[in-house]
């Protein structure tokens, strides 16, 4: 493509009557004429135009037209546009698609087919948009990781997709069962996949590439290709041939095989060197190539295609950076050429007929200044200067009232040693300028509202985020890089709004007398209920019998049905399913006999046994277990766990195992009383928690937790035969509040 210039071209200051109808046109900046004003390039009609402008000129024209450019079209400037890849498009009521598309604001601010949701209450599923989170999507069919499996686009709800994997379209548990070749096993100690069948490796070797299990001819037995060999006496080369342990093989891909014998031969990249046994340790590993030059590794090294001897070879900063030290110098970590009257001092290089070293410092010979190395080139003195190197690694010293931008010196008056800043590469002092848009400007001028934001005196532009704009509408503060006026406008998650009388709920505004936001979604207080709380992103009242609050899912619940619990997300039937917890997992399960859990981790329990959340082989004898311990979320533990228990609420900062149990120490201890009130009683002392050390979870040190302990509460709460334990992580500071209000409604 050929560049030209704007002069080639008899433009008038009428530009925009002129049409150019040809190919693309390259125009530099410098090329535009005086008489042409910078509204020019929106005149232009080419099929593609590229304009190459220099920032501050690309600045200067988007500030003085309010305009904005994505690619190659031009829009008038407004704080609620953008650039979505090279379309603009409006903040406010569009939104811009991973892939370059902009549609039409519906909801929230992610693109789902051709519609828009916003993934804090919405899920979408195959171009299809539904109301709930914490779900997956499986071939358009919807459906939980906590209970089910995805396998092949089939949904399963044999096991949880959390401790699965896919066989085919089937589930399976690896613990208990093997794939092969899309056929189940169960698992058997040493039995393994070839194809679809299981062999013993004690007895049998599988052919993989036929598929094909055949017995050992002997117990040391291996495979070369299709052949067997025994691995005492033989050995199988790369070319698939077996040959006696009393030779060995040489070649390569572009050289054919052979054998040889080790006492009086050695191999080295294919090629068999005759008399040069390797028992004499010159053998094929010690001898290596250098070009086309063989060397000893024991005593030479190859160093840029030139073979020299070890005892002349340093390193230069780490062992990657190897030099001839016949030839080179390295100070400081940084090679030079090994030259007459040159010598390192510490990390400078100098020259002895001029300076001398004293230390690691450098002093011109006749003078008291102590000098180190600036660059490749320079001296600097390191107590009233500064080093300034640019890309070469060439240096220049300065001093105060100087700064060094991208390797070059820059006058700012007034700046002390390294105090001056760069703007645009150019240096400026930070006590009376300021930088914003790639231009300095003097503060005297302006207000400042906070850091990188200013305000002009007389009110005529804003910088926001070091960003310049000019006030159109009232701009007097900045939120981020966003102008706006705070007598008339909010600013809510980048979006400007016309109201100051509302509070922000994500990019939306909303009146917290009559709405609630949950997850930045705005929604009128529940009907009738004079409280509201948030569960994920929808507002419901927790005293309402109905609802049920699981994570970050709100369920409806049918009345009388006592059996329904919180699992994660889900909510359970424990008369049909089990849930399985850990602090950062929920799996729920169908109830079936010799099942248990161990964490999150159903298992059966008489292949396995548990302790402390850690599975191990085979069935270990257990003394009398005690009551129930369980860790899960506070939102899980149902309402009679939290009513008939003593609850205490203490961080943990130190355990030790005594025989069968462990001991937890706590501080900062609060006894959440069952009163209307929710009152918190503080003990004063350490308290020491004794749970059972198998069958109840690890907790973690400095991690704060809530313990529901029934039984008689002693002065050191143990966990006794009969005597459960609900055990939840507080990781909010608002988990305290939600637990005493809960305690609050226990019925007297």
């Amino acid at each position: 493509m050929k560049e030209m210039s704007i002069k080639n071209y008899a433009i008038r200051p009428s530009v925009c009557d002129y049409k150019f109808l040809w190919g693309i046109l390259f125009i530099h900046s410098e090329a535009i004429p005086k008489e042409i004003t910078m509204p020019f390039y929106d005149c232009l009609q080419v099929s593609a135009v590229i304009l190459v402008l220099s920032p501050s000129v690309l600045g200067s024209a988007q500030l003085g037209s309010q305009r904005t450019c994505c690619g190659l079209g031009c829009f008038p400037r407004d704080r609620n546009t953008g650039c979505c890849g090279e379309r603009p498009y409006h903040r406010f009521e569009e939104v811009c698609c991973e892939d370059g598309r902009v549609l039409k604001r519906q909801q929230g601010s992610a693109c789902c087919g051709f519609s828009t949701f916003d993934p804090a209450w919405q899920t979408c599923c195959n171009a299809q948009i539904v109301n709930i989170t914490g779900v997956s999507c499986c071939k358009g069919e919807l459906y939980s990781r906590h209970s089910a499996s995805c396998c092949a686009g089939v949904v399963s709800e044999k096991l949880s997709g959390l401790i699965s994997q896919c066989c085919g379209s089937e589930p399976y548990n690896p613990r208990y069962q093997v794939c092969c070749g899309g056929k189940l096993w169960d698992q058997q100690p040493g039995l393994r996949c070839c194809g679809q069948a299981l062999y013993n490796i004690t007895s049998e070797l599988c052919i993989h590439h036929l598929s094909k299990v055949i017995k050992k001819e002997t117990p040391h037995a291996l495979l070369c290709g299709d052949r067997q060999y025994d691995n005492e006496t033989h050995f199988c080369c790369e070319d698939l041939n077996v040959y006696t342990r009393t030779v060995r093989c040489c070649g390569n891909a572009s050289t054919p095989y052979r054998t040889y014998n080790p006492l009086n031969a050695s191999c080295c990249n294919g090629v068999i060197h005759e008399e040069v046994p390797e028992l004499e340790g010159k053998s094929c590993s010690n001898l290596k190539m250098c070009g086309s030059n063989q060397y000893n590794s024991l005593s030479s090294v190859c160093l840029h295609g030139k073979i020299v001897p070890v005892a002349y070879v340093e390193e230069c900063g780490g062992a990657l950076n190897k030099f001839d030290s016949r030839e080179s110098l390295c100070c400081g970590g940084q090679l030079y050429l090994k030259l007459d009257d040159m010598a390192c001092c510490g990390q400078a290089w100098f020259n002895t007929t001029q300076h001398q070293c004293l230390g690691e410092l450098v002093r011109k010979r006749g003078s008291d200044a102590r000098l180190s190395m600036c660059g490749r080139n320079a001296h600097f003195d390191p107590i009233s200067q500064r080093c300034c190197i640019n890309s070469e690694h060439k240096g220049e010293p300065y001093g105060p009232g100087q700064t060094c931008c991208n390797g070059t010196v820059h006058e700012t008056t007034g700046t002390a040693l390294n105090g001056g800043r760069c703007c645009n590469g150019k240096g400026y002092n930070p006590e009376t300028d300021f930088c914003c848009s790639g231009q300095t400007h003097e503060l005297s001028e302006w207000q400042r509202l906070g850091e990188g934001s200013y305000l002009q005196n007389d009110g005529g532009l804003i910088c926001c985020n070091h960003t310049l704009h000019r006030v159109s509408a009232g701009e007097r503060e900045c939120q981020g890089g966003i102008p706006y006026n705070p007598a008339l406008e909010t600013v809510c998650a980048g979006l400007v709004h016309r109201t100051t009388h509302e509070h922000c709920c994500g990019q939306h505004t909303y009146r917290p007398d009559t709405e609630v936001c949950c997850r930045g979604r705005r929604q009128p207080w529940p009907r009738h209920h004079s409280q509201a709380e948030c569960c994920g992103a929808w507002a419901y009242d927790p005293l309402d019998p109905e609802t049920r609050c699981c994570g970050d899912t709100l369920h409806r619940v049918p009345r009388g049905a006592a059996s329904l619990r919180c699992c994660g997300s889900l909510l359970v039937d424990t008369d049909t399913h089990s849930c399985c917890a850990s602090e950062t997992q929920q799996v729920s399960f169908r109830r079936a006999p010799g099942l248990a859990c161990c964490g999150h981790t159903p298992y059966n329990t008489s292949r396995e046994s548990c302790c402390a959340h850690r599975l191990s082989r085979g069935r270990q004898p257990r003394g009398a277990a005690p009551g129930e311990c369980v860790l899960m979320q506070l939102e899980d533990m149902s309402q009679s766990a939290v009513c008939n228990a003593t609850v205490l609420v203490g961080q943990v900062t130190g355990m030790t195992i005594r025989g069968s149990r462990i001991v937890y120490r706590l501080t900062r201890v609060i006894e959440v009383l069952a009163s209307h009130s929710g009152a918190l009683q503080i003990w004063e002392k350490l308290a020491a928690v004794q749970l059972d050390h198998c069958g109840c979870p690890p907790l973690a040190l400095d991690r704060s937790y809530a313990f529901c302990l029934t039984g008689q509460l002693q002065e050191q709460p143990a966990l006794s035969a009969g005597d459960s334990v609900y055990i939840a992580p507080l990781l909010s500071p608002s988990a305290l509040h939600s637990l005493a209000q809960r305690r609050a409604r226990c019925k007297p």
